[in-house]
Parts: structure tokens; C-alpha cells; sequence
């Protein structure tokens, strides 16, 4: 599966990275959520795995922002935090899934493999002809606007994390 890491913190990375990896997962690790954001269309990933407390761009924005395109609105994004963020507040920002640190690679498999069976339940569910989505174009920048020729969902929901959370 594809996977795509974002957390600001590189000892985090390359421990949940090596976690991705021992499950067999092909893993694309960034310390920069805006920097995430602009590799998408190469990356195309299955499944996010995003920190909530970053510099720059906090995971709420980061999952505002992916969720924001039709070509991502579907992706799950799993919540990896140290933080005191509720799992109301993080839940209702758009995250399938929660990991609080210290993750172990039993955590770590355990949710990956509760998104992954939940997408099945919810595709199987839904059983419908796909819709028509618009393509990235290969000159976008998704951090100033949309991705030329990618139309954006409603944006609905929290967009930024309380002043009061900590990584």
C-alpha cells in the first residue's frame, strides 16, 4: 500500500517510517506538511499517516487542504499525536483513525488494517458508478490554490488546531 508520512519530527519519522515498512508498505516521508502537499500527484497514496502539531501547517489544515481535492477527498488519514486534542475535535476534523504516542508497530498495524477494512465496508456500502473527478496538472501548487483543473469540496470544519495544543 502507499502510504504517505508527514510529521515534523524526524526520529518520529524514521521509527513509524521503519514501522510502514516492516508491514510491507511503500512509504514517502515528509517533515513538511506544505511540502507533502505539493508531491501529491506523484505520490498518490492509499493511505495518510499525518502528526497533528507541525510548524507551518498543522494537521488540521493539512487534512482541510488534501480533503479539499476530489482526486484525495477519499483517502483516510490517520491522526499520529502527542497532544491533548480530543478525539471528538480530531474525528469531526476529517481523520479515520487516531494513534497517540508512544506508537507501537502493534498500534500501527492494528489501525492500518481497521482503515483499510473500513473503506471496504464503506465501498461495498456505497456500490455506485464512480464520479467524475478532474486530473492534477502537473503545474500546481496546492498550497497557494486549488490544483489547476481540480475542483474543491465544500470547506467545512475546523481549520486550524486550538492555540492550547502541544505536539
Amino acid at each position: 500500500m502507499r502510504i504517505l508520512l508527514v510529521d515534523d519530527n524526524p526520529d518520529a519519522v524514521r521509527v513509524i517510517e521503519s514501522f510502514l515498512k516492516a508491514l510491507d508498505h511503500v512509504v514517502f516521508s515528509y517533515t513538511d506538511a506544505r511540502e507533502a502537499l505539493l508531491w501529491l500527484k506523484d505520490v498518490r497514496p492509499e493511505i495518510v499517516v499525518a502528526d497533528l502539531e507541525m510548524p507551518g501547517m498543522n494537521g488540521y489544515e493539512f487534512i482541510r487542504r488534501l480533503h479539499a481535492y476530489l482526486s484525495f477527498a477519499a483517502v483516510p488519514v490517520i491522526c499520529i499525536t502527542g497532544t491533548e486534542a480530543t478525539d471528538e475535535e480530531i474525528y469531526a476534523a476529517g481523520f479515520s483513525a487516531i494513534l497517540r504516542k508512544p506508537v507501537t508497530l502493534a498500534d500501527m498495524l492494528e489501525v492500518i488494517d481497521t482503515v483499510v477494512a473500513k473503506g471496504a465496508n464503506e465501498s461495498q456500502a456505497k456500490a455506485r458508478p464512480p464520479e467524475s473527478k478532474a486530473s492534477l496538472q502537473d503545474d500546481a501548487s496546492p498550497t497557494a490554490a486549488p490544483l489547476s483543473g481540480e475542483t474543491l469540496r465544500s470547506q467545512q470544519g475546523p481549520t486550524a488546531a486550538p492555540d492550547a495544543l502541544s505536539s
